[in-house]
């Protein structure tokens, strides 16, 4: 279920939409007015009930570094492990 709930900074207002669901991290977003907001968390809540939403969050806290790693670990270690079995 979605929750807007109003922010006033200042004199600024901002409305801060709030979806939890059971097995799916909280997904937060603010707008500055409350027609953009009702709107969005009305597509993202059709998202989840169709299971079209994917999380990309933890995707883009991935390095390269971290990507090559995973890749050439098994390699190095298979290439490692070969060698000992032939000597």
């Amino acid at each position: 279920m979605a929750t807007i709930q109003k922010r006033k900074y200042l004199n600024k207002t901002s409305y801060q939409v709030r979806i939890r669901r059971a097995g799916v991290r909280t997904i937060t977003k603010s707008f500055m007015n409350r027609t953009d907001a009702k709107r969005w968390a009305r597509n993202m809540e059709t998202k989840l009930d169709r299971g079209d939403y994917s999380d990309y969050s933890t995707a883009s806290k991935v390095t390269l570094g971290d990507l090559l790693n995973k890749i050439f670990q098994p390699i190095f270690v298979e290439g490692y492990q070969s060698t000992l079995n032939k000597l």
